[in-house]
């Protein structure tokens, strides 16, 4: 959580105008005071997009849950700062481009991120589209930042424990043994030398006489 993957000034109005037909005209913008945040609105036949501003400082968590109710489907967009237009961006990690009838995500703001947030819902189909927002900011969990570092020290375990492994086999593989290469009729190089014979053996001392 908190990486920062922004999308493009000129995508975001590509992605509004894909929806809409056109860059957005008309919309409804909601200013949070106050967490938790839950509120149930109807995006209009005549609006393109619905905005909940909202503000959270370096090290919050936001957290958000979106939902279509009484069919249809939205987006939901995490945009950077308020008065969403076609000029604002927004975090592709942390939005859901695809119309879903329900999205969740929590994001923790970086350093040198915020204070300022939007939350936009918006639909690709005609017609009113009743959806419930619910947004909470607040202090990440202990428990998040513990399970990062636990996975990140089983990482860093398993490739210890690998490469300790490869180190092992490699000190338990014996050498392999070099034999001189087979020797064949026509070739142009000289047979191999011929290991030396064994001495003859000797005749033993004569018996002793009768």
């Amino acid at each position: 959580m908190g990486g920062r993957v922004r999308i493009s000034v000129s995508l975001l109005a590509v992605l509004l105008a894909l929806i809409v037909g056109s860059l957005p005209a008309a919309a409804e913008t909601y200013a949070v005071s106050a967490y938790p945040y839950s509120v149930t609105k109807t995006l209009g036949a005549t609006e393109e997009f619905d905005s909940h501003e909202i503000t959270a400082g370096v090290g919050k968590e936001i957290s958000y849950t979106a939902r279509a109710t009484g069919g249809g489907c939205i987006l939901v967009l995490l945009i950077l700062g308020h008065n969403v237009n076609a000029d604002s961006t927004y975090l592709i990690a942390y939005s859901k481009e695809t119309c879903v009838t329900s999205f969740s995500k929590s994001y923790v703001v970086p350093s040198g991120g915020g204070p300022d947030f939007s939350i936009a819902i918006t639909t690709e189909l005609e017609g009113s589209v009743a959806y419930q927002l619910d947004i909470n900011v607040g202090t990440p969990s202990p428990w998040g930042a513990v399970a990062g570092i636990v996975v990140f020290i089983v990482i860093i375990a398993a490739i210890a424990g690998i490469s300790t492994m490869v180190r092992r086999r490699k000190r338990a593989a014996p050498l392999p043994m070099s034999y001189p290469p087979p020797y064949i009729p026509g070739s142009t190089e000289m047979p191999p030398p011929a290991p030396p014979a064994s001495p003859p053996m000797q005749p033993g001392p004569p018996p002793p006489p009768g």
